[in-house]
């Protein structure tokens, strides 16, 4: 039995074009992404840490929150493939034959999706 190779197909690439939307979508990806809840059993909420005398706190980047709004505007206005596309690209990376299987798709076919729901959000921000 022969085994048919298929290439690899890689989701991580973005065209030069496409750097500054990539940014505005991973700002939107760290304000839309679901979080444990931030709160504190009782007994610990007024305990203090030690881990400041062995290491400096690490500040994490801030997130633009209205940049974020407007993004979850705009690709919530995407046409069905491309929002479920980008949407598994930046919040939700699960296994893309799984996507591929949802959107009824090859693994070209959801890169070209994610790509072109990229150049779609530019050209409408251009608007």
């Amino acid at each position: 039995m022969m085994l048919m190779r298929t290439k690899s197909v890689d989701f991580h690439y973005v065209e030069p074009g496409h750097k500054d939307i990539d940014a505005k979508l991973c700002n939107w990806r760290a304000w839309v992404t679901p979080r444990a809840p931030s709160w504190v059993s009782p007994m610990f909420r007024m305990a203090l840490s030690n881990t400041r005398q062995w290491h400096a706190p690490e500040l994490r980047p801030t997130c633009d929150v209205l940049g974020a709004m407007a993004m979850e505007k705009a690709v919530s206005k995407l046409p069905e493939p491309f929002r479920t596309a980008i949407r598994w690209n930046y919040v939700t990376p699960v296994n893309p034959r799984k996507a591929c299987q949802v959107l009824g798709l090859s693994m070209d076919g959801l890169a070209k999706a994610v790509r072109d729901a990229r150049q779609m959000l530019i050209n409408r921000s251009t608007e």
